[in-house]
């Protein structure tokens, strides 16, 4: 007898509860597990199960001792454990993933054997990721001089400043096993670094102008030049930019400029048409976090969709661009809010879904919406 047979409960002749059936029933709860969309169907499933096994009435239902389900409840737990770990597996590597996309600093990993396993947005958008270690080799032989005796030589790269770092040098660094050499792409200091010395130092548009040539430059007359002052104007103003920053020369306000750990952000603004994220967190006043899912033009008909348990969120997350065209058409705003404890919305105990009611007053005051249509089915009614 096998680990399934024996914890399915007792066999009883032309029930539909006979191991063989709940057997195929435990095997599709596993498979519930890799692909989480079956779990609404499972849930209903097993619910069904139990009801037409428990009721005398029922064609092939037990006549003697109620069925054990003691079995298929072990099962129907390890199966939701696996399935909670793997979701939550791969919400972390996607946290991981777009904070990584979301930086300035181009990122490459390769391999022992060379290949790349890995490269984030920035190192895809300069083009950094397009050949394996031995292609870079060749383009700018200076990055072969891998050592961790000197530092990493830096080389254009396809107009990006690149550098390759051994896991070697790096020593006692925590990194994978598998990675054995980092491409880093330095980024250039992009106009929103300068905005933020304009703004945090109260310089003007004048000054922030030569400042911004000056970095580029790195000579006060060619940085007047490129501005159309005199040379006389520039060193006024570079004086003003000393009493406001607070540094004594060229060297110091430059290194201030290139250290803003804003500039190792991404922050270039989208260009238009480009497709916004569909999850979306809001604080509540009680400090829980609520997500909901949101698809549609912001100026739209608020539609608010509660389905069973998690289906439409699922089509929702997977086929986004499916929905969009119709979305705007429409004129919809469809927003999907994730009840307690499903999804990236904090758990809470709650008695009915009438006690969902004040997250999704805070929604809609967030959203700006004073009046929504509620679109649910199954559970979500």
């Amino acid at each position: 007898m096998n680990e399934l047979d024996s914890q399915t409960g007792p066999a009883m002749p032309g029930s539909k509860t006979a191991p063989h059936a709940e057997a195929e029933l435990i095997h599709r709860l596993y498979d519930a597990v890799i692909d989480n969309s079956l779990w609404p169907e499972m849930i209903s499933e097993l619910i069904e199960h139990i009801e037409r096994s428990s009721d005398p009435a029922s064609e092939g239902a037990p006549a003697a001792a109620p069925t054990d389900y003691r079995g298929l409840v072990m099962h129907f737990e390890r199966a939701m454990r696996l399935s909670e770990n793997m979701v939550a597996l791969q919400e972390r590597n996607s946290t991981l993933g777009g904070v990584l996309d979301s930086l300035a600093v181009g990122l490459c990993v390769y391999d022992h054997a060379g290949e790349r396993v890995y490269a984030n947005r920035a190192a895809r958008d300069c083009g950094l990721d397009r050949s394996p270690l031995a292609g870079l080799w060749e383009e700018a032989p200076l990055l072969s001089e891998l050592s961790a005796e000197t530092l990493p030589s830096l080389a254009q790269v396809d107009g990006a400043s690149v550098a390759l770092i051994s896991a070697a040098a790096l020593g006692d660094a925590s990194l994978p096993l598998n990675a054995a050499v980092l491409a880093v792409a330095l980024p250039d200091l992009g106009t929103q670094s300068f905005q933020d010395m304009q703004r945090v130092y109260y310089l003007s548009a004048a000054e922030t102008g030569l400042l911004t040539a000056l970095y580029q430059t790195r000579n006060l007359r060619a940085a007047a030049k490129d501005c159309d002052i005199t040379y006389e104007s520039a060193r006024t103003y570079l004086k003003r930019i000393y009493l406001k920053t607070g540094c004594a020369d060229q060297s110091s306000l430059l290194l201030l400029t290139e250290r803003n750990p804003l500039s190792v952000i991404d922050r270039k603004p989208q260009h238009e048409g480009a497709a916004k994220p569909v999850r979306r967190a809001l604080l509540l006043k009680d400090g829980r976090n609520l997500e909901y899912f949101e698809i549609g033009p912001a100026d739209g008909r608020l539609l608010l969709h509660f389905d069973a348990l998690t289906g439409i969120a699922i089509d929702v997350l997977g086929a986004a661009h499916r929905y969009r065209p119709h979305l705007e058409e429409l004129g919809l705003r469809l927003v999907v809010p994730c009840r307690p404890g499903t999804f990236g919305s904090h758990y809470r105990a709650m008695r009915g879904l009438s006690d969902f009611t004040d997250d999704l007053r805070q929604l809609m005051d967030h959203l700006g919406a004073a009046r929504a249509t509620v679109l649910s089915q199954s559970f979500g009614s």
